[in-house]
């Protein structure tokens, strides 16, 4: 099984570290690193639309799908 992440994805990891769970810079950075040493990262196309009540999530479904098509 491959990790796979977008560019948008991360950031959004990053965001909700920070805001979320009050992770500070540092440690925001860390879990990036990590997170970006153990996948690889793809791109989408972010047209996909399958999450009606929540569009944000359509990049998280787009990106399982993507690489199974590869």
């Amino acid at each position: 099984m491959d990790v796979v992440y977008t560019r948008e994805m991360v950031a959004e990891f990053s965001e909700k570290l920070y805001d979320t769970f009050g992770f500070n810079a540092d440690n925001v950075r860390a879990a990036v690193y990590d997170f970006r040493r153990y996948g690889r990262e793809i791109q989408i196309s972010g047209e996909l639309r399958v999450v009606a009540n929540d569009p944000d999530d359509d990049q998280f479904i787009e990106c399982a799908v993507v690489p199974a098509r590869r």
